[in-house]
């Protein structure tokens, strides 16, 4: 399965010449809170261990599993992956930020499917 960024070269922010360009909205998107649904939930170690997504409520934690940013259980589990729209959260990581929160939505059909909502910690 594919990722649900834009698809927009416009989700990575680069400096061309003088002029930052792309992506960059002036706002510090580091400390901001935000709702995501997963991707590849079903061949992510959660599900494929406990064959059910996990309920609503869980604790989660952003973490980066090469190549991608995923979101774990309080365990280490893998329950998905962030949309590539999130991948600047890496360079937020790098500098010492961390991100937790809860999953806010989950259901198992008709496909296994995990909502999260994540703050800065």
């Amino acid at each position: 399965m594919g990722s649900t960024g834009s698809g927009n070269f416009s989700d990575y922010k680069r400096n061309i010449g003088n002029a930052d360009q792309g992506g960059d909205s002036g706002q510090d998107r580091c400390s901001k809170a935000f709702n995501s649904s997963l991707e590849e939930v079903q061949t992510c170690q959660y599900f494929t261990n406990h064959g059910i997504v996990p309920p609503i409520g869980t604790e989660v934690h952003v973490n980066f599993i090469r190549p991608r940013l995923a979101v774990t259980d309080s365990n280490g589990f893998c329950i998905g992956y962030l949309p590539t729209s999130f991948n600047y959260l890496k360079a937020c990581m790098d500098d010492n930020f961390n991100y937790e929160g809860i999953v806010s939505s989950s259901s198992n059909n008709p496909l296994p499917f995990v909502s999260v909502d994540i703050v800065h910690i």
